[in-house]
């Protein structure tokens, strides 16, 4: 059974802070946000027709995203795209807090 811990262990040392930040701040988005959140490696066209939004409002929301989990826009910050760190994220905040987003 894959455990929040096993699962951080096995990330390299230098994005388990960063994804673990982005999970603890999953708990406090509001619900639209924590939507987006799990569609994110979709693209906005994709994600706005699954939420029944407009592809601009995704595109806003996924701005927000970005900003309340603390991922700057720094190409040189991460060594793997935003949206993957939210992927990650979101799977870690499922195996920590066993709910569903």
């Amino acid at each position: 059974m894959l455990t929040s811990q096993r699962f951080l262990d096995a990330l390299p040392a230098e994005l388990r802070p960063v994804v673990q930040q982005a999970a603890e701040r999953l708990r406090d988005l509001p619900p639209r946000l924590r939507q987006v959140a799990r569609a994110i490696g979709h693209v906005p066209k994709a994600i706005a027709k699954q939420l029944q939004l407009s592809e601009k409002s995704v595109r806003t929301y996924i701005n927000e995203l970005y900003r309340r989990l603390g991922l700057r826009d720094d190409c040189q910050a991460y060594p793997l795209d935003r949206a993957v760190i939210v992927m990650l994220a979101v799977v870690l905040y499922t195996l920590t807090y066993d709910d569903l987003l």
